[in-house]
């Protein structure tokens, strides 16, 4: 069987994807967070409260979430240049999660002492405790099923739709792999050598704007 390289969402994918979600507010800023920052899904699921900066509009990659023998387990992630990052996200992603943080509280203290505050998830499991990622996949995988969207990996779709979306809309490869933290450019290049192409046909074709005047014939 050929190998099949992973596409992101399209545009108009996006776009239905947040009105499927649109009656979930705790999706929405999942999918809001994803798309603006390209997070792993387990950076995602490793937010606290204590990585989050809703004044300075910033959120910062310190913990993962993964996955062993079907319970989410917390690791700190290795301090490196890559790795380690702080993302800005925008306004309307801030308003986001000031209403996820705020449910979050609510929750916290509807469960009273039983509720797991070390460290304060943003997108916690049941009793505050990390969310084990596949529930994650499934949620999205569901959301996919309500849009009718095939052929997208649920949750990495998102990742892989916004490093397109950056590089094609002119942000350079270097920006590019400091958001998504990739330990060096040669692998955003490798895994959107086709946006960059299509990027650099483009750039050839409008230096060549310059040279119309050659092209007319001489009176």
């Amino acid at each position: 069987m050929p190998f099949q390289q992973a596409r992101g969402y399209t545009a108009t994918e996006i776009k239905d994807l947040l009105d499927a979600a649109r009656d979930d507010p705790e999706v929405i800023a999942m999918l809001a967070l994803l798309l603006t920052t390209g997070l792993r899904r387990s950076e995602l699921l490793g937010l606290a409260f204590d990585a989050i900066d809703l004044e300075a509009g910033t959120v910062s990659v310190r913990r993962a979430v993964t996955e062993v023998r079907g319970k989410a387990v917390l690791r700190e992630i290795p301090k490196s240049k890559s790795a380690w990052r702080t993302l800005s996200i925008p306004p309307e992603v801030i308003a986001l999660l000031r209403g996820q943080k705020s449910r979050v509280l609510e929750l916290a203290l509807q469960w009273g002492a039983e509720y797991s505050r070390e460290p304060m998830f943003l997108f916690p499991g049941l009793a505050g405790v990390a969310m084990r990622p596949m529930a994650v996949t499934e949620r999205l995988r569901q959301l996919c099923r309500r849009a009718r969207i095939t052929d997208v990996q649920p949750v990495h779709g998102w990742r892989h739709a916004t490093a397109s979306l950056l590089i094609a809309s002119g942000i350079d490869v270097k920006t590019t792999q400091a958001r998504l933290g990739h330990s060096t450019p040669v692998i955003t290049l490798r895994l959107y050598a086709d946006v960059v192409d299509e990027r650099d046909r483009a750039a050839g074709e409008r230096l060549a704007g310059y040279l119309a005047p050659m092209n007319k014939p001489r009176t």
